[in-house]
């Protein structure tokens, strides 16, 4: 989602015709449930506060800043507010309402893309360094969906190093 989205999807909803009107309407009803903005914040969106967004570890912290970057569009004048302010596990944010609205949805959305290939690259980091017993298990019927991921696994192995550990062989001292 985001501001300028939210204040096309309102003046739909307040000009459409019809069917796009009844939908734009009951959009808009839904992300201003979800984001808890009034109506009227929509139009005067200038009050600034600190909001804080909360991320587990450092590939979230990742992901939430660039979120927030994403959002003020590189300003570096904003950017630079955001310097610091991680406490915790939580990064504060001195932005507007619907501003930080945009950054939480942002980062919801892409925590969830970012942990889908988390799995896939785990699947196969293990694969491309065969960390797994010498016999396989027995094949299954894969679904449409497994048959993708598959897919998706073989496809980031290509680009992965392998590793080889050496085992050392010690000789006892007589």
């Amino acid at each position: 989602m985001n501001v300028e989205f939210l204040k096309k999807v309102k003046k739909l909803a307040e000009c459409g015709v019809g069917g796009e009107k009844t939908n734009a309407e009951e959009l808009l009803k839904k992300l201003i449930k979800k984001y808890n903005i009034s109506p009227g914040e929509l139009e005067a969106d200038t009050e600034r506060r600190w909001y804080k967004i909360p991320f587990r570890g450092q590939h979230e912290k990742t992901i939430v800043s660039q979120c927030a970057f994403k959002v003020f569009g590189g300003v570096e004048e904003e950017w630079e507010k955001l310097k610091g302010y991680y406490l915790r596990g939580k990064m504060y944010i001195y932005c507007t309402k619907l501003e930080y609205a945009e950054i939480a949805a942002l980062c919801e959305f892409y925590r969830a893309c970012f942990n889908r290939d988390l799995k896939i690259f785990t699947d196969a980091f293990v694969q491309k360094n065969r960390l797994f017993p010498e016999r396989p298990p027995p094949e299954k019927k894969r679904t449409k969906e497994e048959e993708e991921e598959v897919r998706r696994i073989f496809e980031m192995m290509i680009g992965m190093q392998e590793h080889e550990i050496y085992k050392q062989i010690e000789q006892k001292a007589r």
